[in-house]
């Protein structure tokens, strides 16, 4: 698949605001790919490391879907509000933030995410809290993320993806309910008794 046709202006920007312009293009394929099986859905990005991956999540999404990106406040940036607005073409699809992490996120407690990449240092710390917030089949990716961060997430969640070049977890939700048959439909195809 082709880039977005608009990623060389945007990170041409990026590079004017002093934000990283460099990505991983298989991650970067895989987040179009997700946001584009997550029509109608609330996709949620935080972190200035994020915002290299923003066209190709907005390439991906109908125009049901939503995105949100967020960046924290108290972060020393090189930009202000109208910039980062400006980076987004105003897409109506996409609404911007510069907020304290907690307080955006205490804004948005009603809201579960169906795709969720993280980077901002305050965001990954919430990380458990937050990836308790994906629906069923929904996705969250973690850059920067270490061994530790496996231990750090529910165990609802499996890890489907881990890549060693760019650091990112994916995630996908699986209620209870499901592992459990999933898990007892393995034992009973395979003639096997579960140990106690």
């Amino acid at each position: 698949m082709s880039p977005p046709y608009k990623l060389p202006d945007y990170l041409q920007h990026l590079q004017s605001l002093g934000l990283p312009h460099e990505y991983d293009e298989t991650l970067a394929q895989q987040l179009r790919l997700q946001a584009s099986v997550k029509s109608g859905g609330i996709i949620f990005i935080s972190g200035t490391d994020c915002m290299v991956y923003a066209p190709w999540i907005a390439d991906g999404m109908s125009m049901a879907t939503r995105l949100l990106v967020h960046i924290e406040s108290s972060a020393a940036l090189p930009f202000a509000y109208q910039d980062l607005k400006m980076l987004f073409d105003q897409d109506i699809r996409i609404a911007a933030h510069i907020q304290n992490t907690d307080s955006f996120m205490q804004d948005l407690s009603q809201y579960q995410f169906d795709l969720m990449l993280l980077s901002d240092p305050a965001a990954l710390e919430r990380s458990p809290a937050l990836v308790e917030r994906i629906p069923d089949r929904g996705v969250a990716v973690l850059l920067h993320a270490q061994a530790k961060d496996f231990e750090k997430m529910s165990s609802r969640f499996f890890v489907a993806s881990a890549g060693a070049d760019h650091g990112a977890l994916f995630m996908s939700h699986v209620s209870d309910h499901k592992k459990a048959s999933r898990r007892g439909g393995r034992s009973g195809r395979s003639g096997l008794k579960r140990e106690r």
